[in-house]
């Protein structure tokens, strides 16, 4: 295995391809039988983009229509929908086809780089379980599909610019650089933080040739003028669409930089020493005051200062795979705004593509002190063996906590109990299985959680009071549920569902002013809410303003034409008058 990438003829090559791909899709075969998780309702089950006539302009030409202005993405997710629906199986398989196939395409981009062990790299890479959530996570294919482009794109480049050792296809024929090009347009419509391949191939071309020239910057320019926009789209977006602004992102230059220092370790550690992952980790406190908190982005600072001071010395290879690391982790540390940073600093996604640095910087190193020791090469054969087992098994064991949302959530609770996110979200869940007490047990500890939590301006103690009041309303006890939909008022006085929801707590107790008035306020912050107009219809026609309650009724059936009890009460008044 170690000697593996030595000169192999064509059909070794094939065959070392093959157990790559073949050994990806068996570590992760779990996720095959995986269904729907969290935020795949806002990417498939619930994206109407799918399946609308106009939804392949809407996936290009508007932005907002989708989670996140990725409109490749979302294009292949059409695709796909018009084939196999909702079913959930074909989705994860395509997941980890695309994750195979970047696996392929990083052994091939290394071997030409000539870097030492560049099948074992490739292999890490396939089945480092941290990996697990980008690939078992159908949302996530944003990443895949960008890393896909991102390899496709940096294979052919470094090839045509002559840089790796195989030269096919250098010369002056420029088809290969728009081929390039127009891959690398495809990573980035995908996920824009591929737009980091310009730098990184300006670090291999440093790396290889000592230096970088003006016509080596030149070359990149045009992926530089491609991502840029793209780039600052999707900070507008995850600012102003998803969210990702307010008081819970407002932090100083200061507290920036101990995020980043200290999730820049946090990866490093998860990828030398995958244990304990979860998908909500948990978020550390910030102070500024604190000096062991500065040590980790001084941690970094001294690293890399000591990495470029020594390259003459043990060579360029460790300060451009550490540089490749930080840069396209760059924007996941915590400098740009991100929705996520509201529960964790840190995900095991956002290293995805980043990790193939350190990845490969860990296995040439190793593979070049074997080398130069000459003896020890059978144990290294062993140990590669042995590390290649526990990182497949982990990989095989981490894709069943995907295998629903319930299991998820209980994954992640195991693992950071303190995690008032995972509780709420337990709790939904369990309410839709209709196992309402536990439900109620989740929401309380989850309320506790986030009142200490240090959040300020979160949207979820509105949600996790008004679910929790839903809950004990459909136990019967409306009573109790009031309380916990005035609070949520009170956190958010705008919310439309709180108001109607307090509303139909107030009708079931026969309190009819205050119901009306309730519905009538939430039609008042949105005349287009079906709930409100719903309930409002009902009520009405219960105290028999039948042209009225007709009127809502309607109304609410043309915004929802789901809505079951708007839908069933018209047609109950139309058998009446027939």
């Amino acid at each position: 295995m170690v000697e593996a990438d030595r000169s192999c003829t064509t059909a070794v090559a094939v065959a070392l391809g093959v157990v790559l791909f073949v050994g990806t899709l068996c570590a992760y075969s779990p996720a095959m039988q995986a269904g729907f998780i969290w935020d795949d309702d806002d990417h498939i089950t619930l994206n109407k983009t799918l399946h609308e006539s106009n939804g392949l302009r809407r996936i290009w030409l508007e932005p907002t229509s989708i989670p996140q202005y990725y409109p490749l993405v979302h294009t292949v997710f059409r695709i796909e929908y018009s084939f196999w629906q909702l079913d959930a199986q074909p989705y994860h398989v395509t997941n980890i086809v695309i994750h195979a196939l970047s696996v392929l395409l990083l052994w091939s981009l290394l071997r030409r780089l000539r870097i030492p062990g560049a099948w074992m790299a490739a292999a890490v890479f396939a089945v480092h379980p941290v990996h697990v959530e980008s690939v078992a996570w159908i949302t996530e294919r944003k990443n895949l599909m960008s890393c896909f482009f991102y390899l496709a794109s940096a294979n052919i480049f470094l090839r045509w610019y002559g840089v790796t050792e195989d030269s096919a296809l250098q010369g002056k024929n420029y088809v290969w650089y728009g081929v390039s090009l127009l891959l690398f347009l495809c990573a980035i419509l995908s996920k824009t933080v591929a737009g980091s391949l310009p730098a990184a191939l300006l670090l291999v071309i440093y790396w290889k040739r000592g230096r970088t020239t003006a016509r080596d910057i030149a070359f990149v320019v045009p992926m530089f003028v491609m991502a840029a926009p793209l780039g600052l789209t999707t900070a507008w977006l995850e600012r102003h669409h998803v969210g990702a602004m307010g008081a819970d992102w407002d932090y100083s230059t200061s507290e920036r930089l101990l995020i980043a220092g200290r999730a820049a370790w946090f990866y490093s550690f998860k990828l030398i020493w995958p244990v304990n992952l979860t998908f909500i980790y948990p978020r550390w406190q910030l102070d500024t005051g604190n000096l062991i908190q500065w040590l980790y982005p001084g941690g970094v600072a001294v690293l890399l200062v000591v990495l470029w001071s020594s390259r003459k010395r043990i060579g360029r290879g460790p300060i451009v795979a550490a540089l490749f690391f930080g840069g396209t982790l760059f924007p996941a540390l915590g400098f740009f705004n991100v929705f996520p940073m509201r529960y964790s600093f840190v995900a095991d996604h956002f290293q995805y593509p980043a990790s193939i640095g350190l990845i490969v910087l860990l296995v040439a190193g190793g593979r070049t002190m074997v080398a130069a020791s000459g003896r020890l090469k059978n144990l290294a054969t062993i140990s590669a063996v042995a590390v290649l087992s526990i990182l497949a098994s982990l990989c095989w064991q981490r894709c069943h906590v995907y295998r629903d949302i319930e299991q998820l959530w209980t994954d992640t609770i195991s693992r950071n109990p303190d995690c008032w996110m995972a509780r709420a979200n337990l709790a939904d869940e369990h309410v839709r299985q209709g196992r309402l007490y536990s439900a109620l047990k989740q929401y309380q500890i989850a309320w506790q959680q986030l009142g200490t939590s240090g959040l300020r301006e979160a949207p979820e103690f509105t949600r996790i009071q008004n679910n929790w009041g839903m809950t004990l309303g459909s136990l019967n006890r409306s009573p109790e549920a009031i309380p916990h939909f005035q609070m949520a008022i009170r956190h958010a006085p705008d919310n439309v569902l709180a108001h109607a929801n307090l509303g139909n707590c107030m009708e079931i107790m026969q309190q009819f002013n205050e119901a009306k008035s309730n519905y009538q306020r939430a039609l008042r912050i949105n005349p287009n809410s079906s709930i409100a107009h719903g309930h409002l219809g009902r009520l009405l026609l219960l105290q028999g303003e039948t042209g009225r309650a007709t009127t809502h009724l309607q109304t609410a059936v043309r915004l929802d034409p789901d809505h079951n009890e708007a839908r069933a009460l018209l047609d109950q008044m139309r058998a009446e008058t027939e």
